[in-house]
């Protein structure tokens, strides 16, 4: 069961402190956002899948994702499971600081990569600091008192991030080199015929052993992260305003009852609604 200690939410900001008693895998499905996300990890047994790559989680530390940047948490032990989550659109970003230099901890890496930041990676516990408090009665409101705590929390992102950058740190991951070149084939192919014919011929794997890498690395299967990144980039799409049948095709649907029914499930409205509620 999970306890929502403090959930705030607008067009351009969610957050959410959530703890829970028995952590169960399947509340966390694989998924995907719009907006950049700070993930803080507080208390649990649990490690994180991202784009391929495997991070053991550490109270205190933070996990980083940005838009269409797949991931995924599991369960190791049947352990109290408590955390952070805050979400950020671009509209966000872009307003808070219109020289786009905090958002480069976000975009400015490829998928899968430099996720994870631990207390060592920043100079003082400033940023923990900046989180801890979310569900503590405050005398302003909620709205100013969020975003000055992550003005603050992504000035001391983007000062870690640097000071990586500067070191040439290289990854802290176990990551699958081959699993990694087929979730960076997909990304580039999104609108050609991808199967698992299509994938085994190019990566001289079978089709189980293919299944089967991709599933331990990523948590999910070949198909629905396929399916998951197509209509991801057709929702960009269809609310930038193009037309939703041509976008179907351009990113890989065959037919359009397909996308169309398959769209509604994975975001609760059609793509005309979408684009019209944008």
């Amino acid at each position: 069961m999970s306890n929502v200690l403090f959930r705030y939410q607008t067009d351009d900001l969610c957050a959410h402190y959530v703890y829970s008693d028995h952590p169960r895998e399947e509340s966390f499905p694989i998924h995907t956002h719009d907006m950049v996300e700070i993930y803080y990890f507080i208390s649990g047994s649990c490690k994180y899948l991202v784009e391929g790559n495997e991070w053991i989680l550490k109270p205190g530390d933070i996990m980083l994702m940005r838009p269409s940047e797949a991931h995924m948490l599991c369960v190791i032990d049947d352990v109290p499971y408590e955390r952070i989550t805050l979400n950020l659109s671009l509209r966000f970003l872009s307003e808070l600081d219109p020289s786009g230099l905090l958002g480069k901890p976000f975009l400015e890496r490829k998928l899968g990569r430099m996720n994870q930041y631990r207390r060592e990676h920043f100079g003082s516990d400033l940023y923990s600091t900046c989180l801890s408090a979310l569900d503590k009665p405050s005398p302003i409101s909620v709205e100013l008192e969020l975003r000055s705590r992550i003005s603050l929390l992504l000035c001391e992102i983007y000062k870690a991030y640097a000071a990586r950058i500067a070191l040439g740190e290289e990854e802290e991951t176990q990551q699958n080199r081959t699993v990694a070149r087929m979730i960076s084939y997909i990304n580039r192919n999104l609108a050609e015929p991808l199967s698992l014919d299509v994938l085994s011929r190019h990566f001289f794997l079978s089709k189980s052993q293919l299944s089967r890498l991709f599933r331990q690395a990523t948590g999910t299967t070949v198909w629905e992260y396929i399916t998951t990144k197509r209509l991801l980039a057709a929702r960009e799409r269809i609310r930038g305003g193009e037309n939703a049948g041509t976008v179907a095709a351009a990113v890989g649907f065959r037919e359009y009852s397909t996308f169309y029914r398959t769209y509604k499930a994975r975001f609760g409205v059609s793509p005309k609604a979408d684009a019209e509620n944008k």
